[in-house]
C-alpha cells in the first residue's frame, strides 16, 4: 500500500524516497531488501541524489544481505561525493564499520574506523562487536584499552565481558563487575548480568557466578541456563536438577 501511494504521489522528493526506503529496510527478508536496492536504483535514474539518511539506509540493507559487492559500490560513491568528510560522517562511517561488520569483511570495516575523522561509542561497539562476533576476543580487548577518551556504556561492557570469557580473562572480567556495580548497572540490566554469570563460570569461578545470579534483578532463561552450565563444569548433576524444578516452580518457561 505504501507503494502504490508512492507510485501516485504527483512529485517524488528525496524525503518520500527516504520514506520508502525506510519501509523496505525495516523487513529483513531478502526478496523485500532487495527491493530497497531497485528503489534506490530507480531513485539515482529519475535524477534524485541520495543524501545521508538514503545512503545509510542501503548501508544497512547490504550489511543485512552480507551483499558485498554492492557494498563496496556503495563505499566507493559515499567516498567519492564526500558523506565521510561532511557533517554527518560520523553517522555514515559507523554505518560503513557496521556494514563490514556484518558482511564479516573485519580488515575492511577496521580500515574505515581507523580512516574516520572522528569517533563515538557507536564507532568503537561495532568495532569491538564485530571481534567478538567473529572470535577475535583478544582484539576486542585491545580495543577497549584503546578507548581513551571515549566513556563505555553498557553496550561495550557487554561486548568486553563476552571477550573475558572467550578468552577466560578473569581479571579483566572482575575489573568490569566493579565499574559496571558502581554505575548499578547490573541490577538494571537482566543481559549485562547473565553476561557477567557466564563470565565467571567460564573462569571457573562457580561462587562469584552464583552470587551474582542471586543477585539479578528477574532471572530468565538464558540467566538460568548460564548458571546452570556453570554447575556442568564442575560436575553438580544433582544442583541442575533443583536449579531446573526452583525455575519450574517461579514460572521461567523453559521452551522459550
Amino acid at each position: 500500500r505504501a507503494h502504490d501511494v508512492f507510485d501516485n504521489l504527483c512529485v517524488r522528493d528525496l524525503v518520500s524516497w527516504n520514506a520508502l526506503l525506510v519501509g523496505y529496510t525495516n523487513n529483513c527478508q531478502h526478496s523485500i531488501l532487495y527491493k530497497a536496492l531497485e528503489c534506490f536504483e530507480q531513485m539515482i535514474q529519475e535524477c534524485i541524489f541520495p543524501n545521508h539518511v538514503t545512503f545509510m539506509l542501503i548501508l544497512k540493507v547490504c550489511g543485512l544481505l552480507c551483499d558485498i559487492e554492492i557494498a563496496t559500490e556503495m563505499h566507493i560513491l559515499i567516498c567519492g561525493n564526500g558523506f565521510l568528510q561532511d557533517e554527518f560522517n560520523i553517522s555514515v562511517g559507523n554505518t560503513l564499520v557496521e556494514m563490514y561488520v556484518n558482511c564479516g569483511m573485519l580488515s575492511q570495516a577496521y580500515k574505515v574506523f581507523q580512516d574516520l575523522r572522528s569517533r563515538d561509542i557507536v564507532s568503537w561497539n561495532s568495532l569491538i562487536g564485530g571481534y567478538v562476533k567473529y572470535g577475535y576476543a583478544q582484539e576486542a580487548l585491545i580495543c577497549f584499552q584503546k578507548m581513551r577518551d571515549i566513556t563505555p556504556n553498557l553496550i561495550t561492557f557487554i561486548w568486553i565481558l563476552k571477550a573475558c570469557c572467550t578468552t577466560e580473562d578473569c581479571g579483566k572480567g572482575q575489573e568490569i563487575h566493579v565499574e559496571v556495580s558502581k554505575q548499578g548497572l547490573v541490577e538494571r540490566d537482566i543481559v549485562l548480568g547473565t553476561t557477567l554469570v557466564d563470565m565467571y563460570a567460564k573462569c571457573g569461578l562457580f561462587k562469584k557466578a552464583q552470587e551474582v545470579f542471586k543477585a539479578l534483578p528477574g532471572e530468565d532463561i538464558v540467566s538460568w541456563n548460564a548458571i546452570m552450565a556453570a554447575y556442568v563444569q564442575v560436575g553438580q548433576a544433582r544442583k541442575i536438577f533443583r536449579l531446573f524444578r526452583q525455575m519450574m516452580a517461579e514460572g521461567v518457561d523453559a521452551t522459550s
